[in-house]
C-alpha cells in the first residue's frame, strides 16, 4: 500500500481549500504540500493525521488506488541508502519496498 498524491489534490479541491491554506494548517510550507500532491515527496506518519482531519478524510483514504495514474509510476528513485516511503523502490533493486 503506497500513498497516492492523486488522493490529496482530490481531497483538497474537492474542500475547496487552497494549498497555502491547507499548507498553513497542517504546518508546512505551501512548496512542501505541492511536492506531496505531484508526488515528489511524501507526508510523514506525524504529518498524516492532521491532513486527514483538515481534509475529513480517514488516513487510508490517502492510500486508495485510482482508476487514474498512480502518482508513485512517476516518481524518482531514491537515492541508494536514503529512507523510503512504502510502495517506493530503490535504485538498489527496484524492486517495491514492503
Amino acid at each position: 500500500m503506497a500513498f497516492n498524491c492523486k488522493q490529496l489534490r482530490k481531497a483538497r479541491q474537492d474542500k475547496g481549500i487552497s494549498v497555502e491554506s491547507l499548507a498553513s494548517q497542517v504546518g508546512v510550507t505551501r512548496q512542501t504540500l505541492v511536492n506531496y500532491e505531484k508526488g515528489e515527496t511524501y507526508p510523514t506518519v506525524e504529518l498524516l493525521p492532521r491532513l486527514a482531519k483538515e481534509l475529513g478524510q480517514d488516513i487510508l483514504f490517502f492510500f486508495k488506488e485510482t482508476q487514474q495514474e498512480n502518482c508513485m509510476t512517476t516518481q524518482k528513485m531514491a537515492p541508494e541508502g536514503a529512507p523510503v516511503a512504502a510502495g517506493a523502490t530503490s535504485q538498489a533493486n527496484r524492486d517495491p519496498i514492503p
